[in-house]
């Protein structure tokens, strides 16, 4: 009966001490930076191979720059 206890006592303490290894191993979760969009710039915006058509005014951060280029087909540069 001792050597049936005295296993179950090695293997809890072998469990524990491997539960504790791993919480330790364990990096914390981080979070990704939001983009640095920068301040307001008033942007002069194009369309690619069209020379005829007007030039458009657009204001807004270089994040926002980027989803009107991708939503219109234009192109904006300061």
């Amino acid at each position: 009966m001792k050597h049936l206890a005295r296993l179950g006592t090695i293997a809890l303490s072998m469990a524990v001490t491997t539960l504790a290894i791993c919480a330790l191993l364990q990096q914390p979760v981080q979070a990704r930076p939001a983009p640095d969009c920068g301040p307001t710039f008033q942007w002069t915006c194009i369309v690619p191979g069209c020379p005829d058509c007007p030039v458009y005014l657009f204001e807004g951060t270089r994040c926002e720059k980027a989803a009107y280029e991708k939503k219109t087909g234009r192109v904006c540069s300061l």
